[in-house]
């Protein structure tokens, strides 16, 4: 039950935010994460219900959102561009919604779902990202309506 708000998170040697093992309930709200040498917000391995929302996520030198095996969390009203890699990344990661953000620019994928399942991505804009908008590679039952791929 942490919340990381109004901070702002640069230049690290790796990640601006990670969560390693069984955090839950964080909230991540109304930061400013660019320029870190990993992704801006990582989750590795079992963090549930957590939420990010409203943060500026930029030119960050991996994922600006990298989610691994962490179900049910909440993705929304972000601004996440010019990362090296995809904007969002979720990796056998299930139950997670990703609404209302605007994904511009990153240099592969605005959002990526591999191995994830039963996920809601919906209302987010995702503007020339070098590869596809949306990736999704062995995964099922996932909700994807009203998004703008421009």
């Amino acid at each position: 039950n942490n919340t990381i708000s109004e901070n702002i998170i640069s230049t690290q040697n790796s990640n601006g935010i990670y969560f390693r093992d069984f955090s839950k309930n964080n909230l991540i709200i109304n930061n400013s994460i660019f320029e870190n040498n990993g992704s801006g917000v990582y989750f590795h391995r079992e963090n549930p219900f957590n939420k990010i929302v409203n943060n500026t996520i930029t030119n960050n030198n991996e994922y600006g959102i990298y989610i691994l095996n962490s179900d049910s969390n909440t993705i929304e009203n972000n601004l996440i561009q010019f990362n090296v890699e995809s904007g969002t990344y979720l990796r056998d990661t299930n139950l997670t919604s990703i609404i209302n953000n605007t994904l511009i620019s990153n240099s592969d994928d605005g959002i990526v779902l591999w191995y994830s399942h039963y996920n809601q991505i919906n209302n987010n804009t995702l503007e020339n990202n070098s590869n596809h908008g949306i990736l999704i590679s062995d995964s099922s039952s996932n909700i994807i309506y009203k998004n703008k791929l421009l």
